[in-house]
Parts: structure tokens; C-alpha cells; sequence
């Protein structure tokens, strides 16, 4: 009996560590950089809850494996890296021009990446386009 009280508080312990951003499922089977690799786009972009999607319909973000980014703004694309920070819910792209962007993730799918920008509040919610 008390192997299986036991099995059982581990079980909780263990699945309540699996949610880590607020929007995502209780618990997520791959990796972090697993989903987050792949070619994005903006779907949704909101800043306090209005709706300025129309300035992002020609961006679009490709994040590696190896954690490059290319950023591109219509036809100017731009290269740097990506990297998770302190906090699981830190994402951090720093471009080659020296611009450094620090994100919450909000949520972290396989085809949806939704994160908001620290600094302007400006909350992109991201689909994968490959």
C-alpha cells in the first residue's frame, strides 16, 4: 500500500512539472528546441488586446536546431541566434545587427509558438508554416 501512495505522489510531482507556459497542455511529449524549430509565421499579433496583425503579414521567422534565426521583413532578411534564458519562459533572439529581443513564451506547440515581447508588450501568436 504504501508503494503505490508512493508511485502516486511521484506521478503528480512528476506531471505537474510538464506545464510550463500558460497556455500550453498539461503535458507536451517533445522537446522544447524540437518545437520550436521550423519556419513561422504570424498569425495573430496583439498589442493589450487590439488587433495590429496587418504590420506582420510579411514577416516571418526560421529558427534551427542549431539555434540560428533568420528573420525575414518582406524580401530583408536578417541572421542571428535564439536561446531559452534563466527562466524556462525566457526566449531570447539576438539579431547580427545587435538588436536583442527578450520574450515570454506563452505557448509552445508544434505548430503554434505564441510569445510576447518584454519590452513592448507586443504578443505574437505564430504558426508553423513547413
Amino acid at each position: 500500500m504504501k508503494q503505490i501512495i508512493t508511485l502516486c505522489l511521484v506521478s503528480i510531482v512528476a506531471l505537474s512539472a510538464c506545464k510550463k507556459y500558460p497556455e500550453n497542455p498539461f503535458i507536451v511529449l517533445y522537446p522544447r528546441g524540437e518545437r520550436i524549430e521550423g519556419k513561422w509565421k504570424a498569425k495573430e499579433v496583439k498589442l493589450n488586446d487590439v488587433d495590429s496583425s496587418a504590420s506582420f503579414r510579411l514577416h516571418t521567422w526560421e529558427f534551427t536546431r542549431n539555434q540560428s534565426v533568420i528573420v525575414q521583413i518582406d524580401r530583408k532578411k536578417t541572421n542571428g541566434f535564439w536561446t531559452t534564458g534563466n527562466s524556462d519562459k525566457d526566449f531570447i533572439i539576438e539579431l547580427d545587427n545587435g538588436e536583442r529581443t527578450t520574450y515570454e513564451i506563452r505557448k509552445l506547440r508544434r505548430k503554434e509558438f505564441w510569445i510576447k515581447d518584454r519590452n513592448t508588450q507586443l504578443e505574437y501568436r505564430l504558426e508553423n508554416i513547413q
